[in-house]
């Protein structure tokens, strides 16, 4: 599983077991733009995509995706559009949890820093 989550951009990558359901297993990927995790989702959606750096040597389309479609007309052009525009609204929607999650962790970083510091000087 970790080649091709690298291969797909994720910056960092593991497989956790659940200590509540031995049987179970979690796995958490970072990808380093929200361009490459809705490229992720198109792909678990059966959806061709290639993000917009792909296309651009001085990285001018970080906020890009490209649908990839090998007929013009073709009927699953328009499912998949609608399907990619539904992934972006919720993307969208998760959005402002995950910005306040990072500042919390800013800010326990900032508040802890000091800390870290007294330590290392005695």
């Amino acid at each position: 599983m970790k080649a091709p989550r690298k291969r797909d951009g994720a910056t960092f990558w593991r497989v956790y077991k659940d200590l509540g359901e031995p049987s179970r297993y979690v796995e958490r990927f970072i990808v380093s733009s929200w361009a490459d995790y809705l490229h992720q989702r198109a792909r678990a959606e059966s959806i061709s995509t290639a993000p917009g750096v792909l296309f651009s040597a001085d990285q001018r389309f970080t906020h890009h995706l490209r649908l990839n479609v090998g007929h013009p007309g073709d009927a699953r052009f328009d499912g998949a559009i609608k399907t990619l525009g539904q992934l972006a609204l919720d993307l969208q929607a998760l959005q402002p949890a995950l910005e306040q999650r990072l500042e919390k962790k800013r800010t326990m970083k900032r508040q802890l820093n000091p800390l870290f510091f007294e330590c290392d000087q005695t």
